[in-house]
């Protein structure tokens, strides 16, 4: 059975857990000695200076995430280098949010199939910008249905006038039987 832990001991063990320097004096917490020992200890092996600027937070990582922030490192990168110059406006006419869209497309699928992943952020954003147009889309007035509006206007106009054309052509015709059997019956 272990001995019990002094609170010392535990003091140091959870101050290096929350990620504090691990000092000479805290190392003497843990290990139950004088500071002077773990002094000597380490200059008789030779440890490393540790060197952590004060106000700064140690860091624990693990091997999986160092690979994903180099991933991460990578996909930027890539990114930068396939939108050329990523700072300057992309050019489209106004209204076509739609080639904004698939260019966005091909830049994440390109960028999946040199990195084996989909950048879910990304993918996110373009799915709200792809839920914004369908909103924005729905509030306009149809462009087209504007024009089907005025070119039913018209289309009526010219039935009106042809309907016109044809009661004036059968009121003529009509005349004309009529004066023709006038003439047959008169003469």
């Amino acid at each position: 059975m272990h001995p019990p832990l002094t609170p010392e001991k535990k003091e140091g063990m959870r101050e290096l857990r929350d990620l504090q320097t691990p000092s000479f004096p805290r190392l003497a917490k843990i290990a139950g000695c004088h500071v002077t020992t773990v002094r000597e200890i380490a200059a008789r092996e030779n440890w490393p200076k540790l060197h952590v600027p004060r106000g700064t937070v140690m860091r624990v990582a693990r091997v999986k995430d160092l690979q994903e922030e180099a991933a991460g490192r990578e996909r930027a990168e890539l990114l930068a280098a396939m939108d050329g110059a990523a700072d300057e406006p992309v050019e489209l006419p106004p209204g076509d949010i739609g080639a904004l869209v698939v260019q966005e497309m091909r830049a994440m699928l390109a960028v999946a199939r040199h990195t084996g992943t989909i950048d879910k952020s990304r993918a996110d954003a373009l799915w709200s910008v792809i839920r914004v147009a369908e909103r924005v889309g729905k509030l306009q007035p149809e462009l087209g249905h504007e024009e089907e509006m005025r070119s039913d206007d018209e289309l009526a106009e010219i039935l009106a006038r042809v309907d016109e054309r044809i009661v004036e052509l059968a009121r003529d015709y009509a005349e004309r039987l009529v004066a023709g059997q006038a003439d047959a019956q008169g003469g």
